[in-house]
């Protein structure tokens, strides 16, 4: 089961004020951006804004859905997770703008950043969350996988476990 968000202009001025934040400080202190994904496009400042976008678009509609609070933190940082669950656990959500893309990480994700992952695919304002696995289940080097920029994690969408409105609480 997946489940659509839709966020609403309010939400989505929030995003573009987080995103741009959180870009901006991360870039002043030195904080390269991970880009997991080709095309010529993909080095444009506005691309870069995009993704900084749309990831946190992200976040912020799994929030919605989930009835949590999500992370307006806007200090330079780089790894980790997002978002904390109502009984503790770490939840790092990866976006993809393809309908039927795949949960993937970058290469340089240790084992204990975070307990969960979350894929959720589209882009603002709609997102879709399609499911997710524990960390161990995507940070294993059986998921080491070339997709054309050098080695990455990755998991099939097929073998996420399907997200419901229950998830991990």
């Amino acid at each position: 089961m997946t489940v659509q968000v839709i966020l609403n202009e309010d939400e989505v001025d929030v995003c573009r004020l987080i995103a741009n934040r959180r870009r901006n400080n991360n870039r002043n202190a030195g904080i390269k951006e991970k880009n997991l994904g080709g095309g010529k496009n993909s080095q444009t400042p506005s691309s870069k804004m995009e993704r900084e976008l749309n990831g946190y678009g992200a976040e912020f509609a799994f929030c919605k859905a989930t009835n949590l609070y999500p992370e307006f933190n806007c200090s330079p940082r780089s790894g980790g997770s997002e978002i904390i669950s109502k009984n503790k656990k770490r939840i790092d959500v990866k976006q993809t703008d393809l309908p039927n893309g795949n949960l993937i990480t970058h290469i340089g994700k240790r084992l204990g950043e975070a307990d969960y992952f979350v894929l959720v695919t589209g882009k603002m304002p709609i997102f879709t969350i399609v499911g997710f696995c524990k960390e161990a289940d995507l940070i294993n080097e059986n998921n080491i996988k070339d997709l054309g920029w050098g080695p990455t994690y990755f998991l099939p969408s097929d073998d996420l476990i399907p997200f419901t409105e229950q998830f991990i609480y």
